[in-house]
This record gives structure tokens, C-alpha cells and sequence, in this order.
């Protein structure tokens, strides 16, 4: 708006100005430090197409848009140029129907409808805007999504569900938070920096009790481990109520097999006998070991 009713600070020119006090032309060349004094070619004159029998203004290289197309395919130039067809009804011609026509004299279902070979008879659909307020249903503020009904109340009519059950509170939002508790009592913890693995696709969210064993053995467990909450509430997750546990079991039951699998299970489990026993509860159980 700065430039609005000025003319190209160039000299010699009277184009309106556009970007630095410049026209459209000079700017560029501004920009890209051409030559300011050269000539500015002028915009052509508006002309007629060049075929003897048209009257339509030229577009490209002096013919029509038409006449262009045909020459580039190949097509007769003298074949008369049909006209774009006039509804000459200002509703669609189908029996019965009293939208207004667009193409073919049709409406914009009919048309498609004759295009596809569909049933011309079938009840056309009336788009309606979207309702905009409050839920109608009895008791319920929240805004209408469709049909007239709210989320929760469409959901419940189109599958079959009771109208007037009372709808549960919505879904805590974790925003702003860093401790979450589940509907079935595990916690969820939002640590940045910790190493194990998250909780689905969440960055940076994990299971508290995996967490506090994950940290005291400095390590991730490993596949097949979990933690077990010794007093059985899933929100208590101190280390002293938390067990590590394993779902692994050998492959076999021949005494081989079992000997490898607890030869296996004690080099895997080597650094973390200390961590996990306590170096009492160990030297006690190697003073009595024959």
C-alpha cells in the first residue's frame, strides 16, 4: 500500500510502482542487477485471431485458443467452432426435478448420474448446511457434528446404543504433565533422557515400574523380562515392591537342554546378581554353597 498511486522511480518511467518504489520490471532487474536504462519491451496489442472466419481475440502466435489447438493436432481449421451449449431452462430438464441445470440442461446430479448410466428416477439428495450449537439431545452442551447430534449421540444412534446412558468424562489431556495414570493403575512417566524402550509410538513416555528397575540396573530389560509389583498395586513403584521376572523357558525338557538354558540364564544374569540380591543376601548364599 506504501507504493499505491506512485509511479516507477526509474527515470523515464510512469508504470505504476510495485517493490522498492519500482514497476514490475525495473524491480526485477533491481534484483538481479541487470541493466536499468534498457528498454522495456511493451505489452503486444490486443488482436483478433488470424483465421479469416473467426472473431475471437488471439491468444497464442495470432490464433484463438481453438484454431491453436487444432493446428497443433492436426485438425480441419475451417470446421465451424461449436458454441458452449445454453441452458435454455433454468432448472434441470429430468421429470420431477427442480434444481437449477449446469451442464446439458441437467443438474449436477442428473448429469452425472446419465454420464455413469445410473438410475435417473432415484431421490437426489439435498445438501444442507452444517448445524452449528448445542446437542438437542436432553442434557447434553456439546457441539453438534452431524445429523444434528453430537459426536457421542450420532455414535450411539446409528449403532443401536442407549440415547440417555450417561457419557463418561473425557480423556485427560497430557499437556503441560509429567506423570500419568492409566484407567487400569500403571503410571507412565514422561523421562527425556532415559535409554529404555517407550511406551508405543510416545517419545519420552514410559512405564514408571520399568523405569525404576531400568535405572537401578542400569540397563534395559531385556526381551521376555517384566516387572512384578510384589504387593500387587500397579501405582506403588518403589524398587523395594518391585521384582524382575521373566516369561523365558527352554525349548525342551532334556536334562541338556536344561543345564544350557541355566548355564545361559547365570551368564546373562552375572552383573545384576549384586543390584538385584544385595551383596549380603549373595556372600551368604556363597558361604553355603558346598
Amino acid at each position: 500500500w506504501a507504493n499505491k498511486g506512485r509511479t516507477c522511480r526509474q527515470d523515464g518511467c510512469e508504470s505504476p510502482a510495485r517493490g522498492k518504489g519500482f514497476c514490475a520490471a525495473h524491480y526485477v532487474r533491481f534484483r538481479k542487477g541487470q541493466d536499468m536504462s534498457a528498454p522495456i519491451r511493451s505489452k503486444l496489442p490486443e488482436t483478433i485471431c488470424q483465421h479469416p472466419s473467426c472473431d475471437r481475440p488471439s491468444q497464442t502466435s495470432g490464433w484463438c485458443g481453438a484454431h491453436y489447438q487444432r493446428i497443433r493436432n492436426g485438425r480441419d481449421l475451417d470446421a465451424p467452432i461449436p458454441t458452449r451449449r445454453q441452458n435454455e431452462e433454468h432448472t434441470c430438464r429430468h421429470e420431477g426435478c427442480s434444481l437449477p441445470a449446469v451442464t446439458g440442461g441437467y443438474c449436477n446430479a442428473h448429469y452425472l448420474r446419465e454420464r455413469r448410466g445410473q438410475p435417473m428416477d432415484a431421490p437426489v439428495r439435498k445438501f444442507t448446511k452444517r448445524q452449528i450449537g448445542p446437542c438437542p439431545w436432553p442434557g447434553c452442551e456439546r457441539e453438534i457434528y452431524t445429523a444434528g447430534l453430537c459426536r457421542i449421540h450420532y455414535r450411539r444412534k446409528i449403532e443401536g446404543r442407549d440415547m440417555d446412558a450417561p457419557i463418561g468424562a473425557p480423556r485427560k489431556s497430557r499437556v503441560g504433565i509429567d506423570r500419568f495414570v492409566t484407567r487400569e493403575g500403571y503410571v507412565e512417566v514422561r523421562r527425556p533422557d532415559h535409554f529404555g524402550k517407550t511406551i508405543g509410538h510416545r517419545k519420552e513416555w514410559f512405564y514408571e515400574h520399568r523405569y525404576v528397575m531400568e535405572r537401578h540396573l542400569g540397563r534395559p530389560l531385556h526381551e521376555g523380562e517384566n516387572v512384578h509389583h510384589i504387593n500387587g498395586d500397579r501405582s506403588d513403584n518403589r524398587f523395594e515392591n518391585l521384582e524382575l521376572w521373566i516369561s523365558q523357558q527352554p525349548a525342551g525338557q532334556r536334562v541338556v537342554d536344561l543345564l544350557n538354558w541355566a548355564y545361559a540364564l547365570r551368564e546373562r544374569y552375572q552383573n545384576d546378581r549384586d543390584k538385584l540380591l544385595g551383596k549380603q543376601l549373595m556372600m551368604a548364599v556363597d558361604e553355603d554353597a558346598p
